[in-house]
């Protein structure tokens, strides 16, 4: 599945969101490294495959090199995510210099600037005429629920941004392919030719980098 990782400064309200997001209930506190491992649970988007979301330790400045063996593992999934969701506390006086923090952070893990989306949390503690400036990125608040349906729209728009279209021939016993497709793609039309099936699907690239290296798939082209 295509996977979503929330990252950012810690104490951003990551885990608060991730509860909003996928209506799960995990601990969320107003302190340094409340998460401490990766949490995973599903992300139902009607508009794109169901996702994995995941909450990942937060980001400091200068992050002592002790600590850093111990985050590999939660920064990994931020580094290998389809859509990584930049958390900033929108309210914190330090949120310009802490999405620097962020951004640096981020790019040190050679996360592309394109699978990045700004999402500007606890916008329920800002009066009216602090709310703007937030152009670049989703205003929400992890807490009351606002602007997580847009969020959630934003995120399949990402997900589904580089799909396109291909064709592909298929042993016709190969359910585990035809199960990837239903789940991650977009089934367009099936055919029948002897013990093969003639797919027309709506699939990202991974996906289909993965599918064309099965022995019952044979790529014919794309749209």
């Amino acid at each position: 599945m295509p996977v979503v990782a929330l990252a950012g400064y810690t104490n951003a309200g990551k885990s608060t969101i991730w509860n909003a997001l996928t209506d799960e209930k995990t601990y969320a506190a107003n302190r340094l490294f409340a998460t401490l491992d990766a949490r995973h649970a599903r992300l139902p988007i009607s508009s794109a495959p169901t996702a994995v979301v995941v909450d990942t330790v937060g980001f400091i400045r200068r992050l002592p090199l002790h600590l850093v063996a111990s985050f590999r593992s939660t920064l990994g999934e931020v580094r290998r995510a389809d859509v990584v969701l930049h958390v900033v506390d929108a309210a914190h006086p330090s949120a310009r210099e802490q999405i620097e923090v962020g951004n640096k952070t981020l790019e040190d893990l050679g996360v592309d600037r394109d699978r990045v989306m700004t999402v500007y949390n606890k916008i329920d503690t800002l009066v009216k005429g602090m709310r703007e400036g937030f152009e670049d990125g989703v205003p929400v608040s992890g807490l009351t629920g606002e602007g997580i349906d847009v969020l959630k729209e934003a995120i399949g728009r990402k997900l589904t941004s580089d799909r396109r279209v291909a064709l592909l021939d298929v042993d016709a016993s190969d359910g585990r392919t035809i199960s990837d497709l239903k789940r991650e793609g977009e089934i367009l039309s099936m055919t029948g030719r002897a013990d093969r099936l003639i797919i027309r699907a709506r699939v990202s690239p991974a996906l289909l980098g993965r599918l064309v290296k099965r022995e019952s798939v044979r790529f014919e082209g794309s749209e």
